[in-house]
């Protein structure tokens, strides 16, 4: 999700907010959700904290071994000199410097990220695979099989798009549902922002609420669930049990390895670089509608 330049004084607020909820002695019976418990998180096997929820940009994936750590304590390590898999030592296999034997490798051991690369790769002809969008969704759907959440993500905007496949609302819904069971925060999003577009704001906030409990915290999410709250939607004891529960979640996954990773070079060309490719994806698919029109 792309944040804004005001995501600081929403965080500031939004942490004045959650510091006079921690002060006050609410009911949690009044609660619907009061029984829910966010979905564990995959820990980073260096720092042992929850992965972040932006795992494109703020996590790496080493296809030697197939474990994930957060760039903060991979930015750690090679700041101290190694660049060689803290894992199993490996000092070539990983990355983009990954062979396809070995995705396959894991693919078949079960992995579900080298799974969904091998899907990627299909999809986009790319490590030497011809471009096979029918190979790339049977992978897909193999990922979402093995546990991806990303996987589940991808096929229910791909149903929704019907860009690359032929569009089918229920089918991305399912696929949405699969990716809040393997506990995707943005899915649980997702699922608000559909519901509510139906008109059923009482199942679209107890969603949004979800995504938010997770640790999701753009501004939009959180004016979505004031809105909620003033209209009467959600009760005062639920908004402020949602941003408890938020801060805790954010908490978890902070770590002052990653606080400076957020505020490197790297993460700065990160960012920039996926903003070039969502531009280019973008003028891609216009142009593809273009000519089919």
């Amino acid at each position: 999700m792309k944040t804004s330049s005001g995501d600081n004084a929403g965080t500031l607020a939004k942490e004045q907010e959650v510091n006079a909820i921690s002060s006050s002695n609410q009911n949690n019976d009044n609660d619907r959700l009061s029984n829910w418990k966010r979905p564990s998180r995959e820990e980073c096997p260096t720092c042992s904290h929850p992965l972040p929820i932006d795992e494109r940009m703020e996590t790496l994936y080493w296809t030697c071994c197939g474990k994930t750590m957060c760039c903060g304590c991979c930015r750690e390590q090679i700041l101290l000199g190694g660049e060689a898999c803290p894992f199993c030592g490996d000092a070539n296999i990983h990355g983009k410097r990954e062979s396809l034997e070995q995705r396959f490798k894991l693919a078949n051991s079960g992995n579900h990220k080298a799974i969904c690369d091998i899907a990627c790769f299909y999809c986009i002809g790319d490590f030497g695979l011809k471009r096979d969008l029918k190979k790339g969704f049977t992978w897909y759907h193999r990922a979402v099989d093995a546990g991806s959440a990303l996987a589940a993500l991808i096929l229910a905007q791909s149903y929704k798009d019907g860009d690359v496949v032929e569009k089918d609302v229920a089918k991305s819904l399912e696929f949405l549902h699969k990716a809040a069971d393997l506990g995707a925060p943005h899915a649980f999003e997702k699922l608000g922002i559909h519901f509510m577009e139906e008109g059923d704001d009482d199942n679209g906030m107890l969603y949004l609420r979800k995504a938010v409990m997770c640790g999701l915290s753009e501004d939009y999410l959180l004016k979505l669930l004031r809105y909620g709250f003033k209209s009467g939607f959600i009760t005062e004891v639920e908004y402020t049990n949602t941003l408890r529960q938020n801060h805790e979640a954010a908490n978890e996954m902070k770590t002052d390895l990653r606080e400076r990773f957020k505020k490197s070079e790297q993460m700065v060309f990160m960012r920039e670089l996926r903003k070039r490719t969502s531009a280019i994806d973008a003028t891609s698919c216009d142009s593809k509608r273009r000519k089919t029109a």
